[in-house]
């Protein structure tokens, strides 16, 4: 085999690997079924998130853990739509979520209140569960 092909052959397997790599990546402890596309780390005692979640997740669940705060951990995640959150320990609806977020799921947390500005930025919003929160005020405007 002359030297030339062999020097593409072998960039081509080490880029296939370390592509394959880059995509398929899963958090330690996480199960991706799709990975890089739906990524779930369910009931892992967490107290925040996963620092390799990969940034091309469309789909995440991080129910059952620590949460206390999650303002802006997802804002890279520009291609976000389904959010899970529930059974956590948050005290406010989180900032800083992506737009691109079609479910959110907060059910089971401390939340108390939401705020007119808590879901202006999720205008792609279509569900929202807030079930078994501790809601007392929902600002005039919050939910349109």
């Amino acid at each position: 085999m002359r030297p030339s092909l062999l020097c593409c052959l072998l960039l081509y397997l080490c880029s296939s690997l370390l592509a394959g790599l880059v995509v398929s990546s899963c958090p330690k402890g996480c199960c991706c079924p799709h990975p890089g596309a739906l990524v779930l780390c369910e009931s892992l005692g967490l107290h925040t998130l996963p620092r390799s979640v990969p940034l091309s997740t469309a789909v995440l669940s991080v129910a059952r853990n620590r949460l206390c705060n999650v303002d802006n951990l997802f804002q890279p995640y520009s291609g976000l739509q389904e959010l899970s959150l529930s059974h956590n320990q948050l005290v406010r609806f989180p900032r800083g979520l992506p737009s691109s977020l079609e479910t959110l799921q907060l059910q089971e947390n401390q939340i108390t209140y939401i705020t007119a500005g808590s879901l202006r930025q999720l205008g792609n919003l279509t569900r929202l569960d807030l079930e078994d929160n501790r809601i007392r005020a929902i600002q005039p405007g919050a939910l349109q």
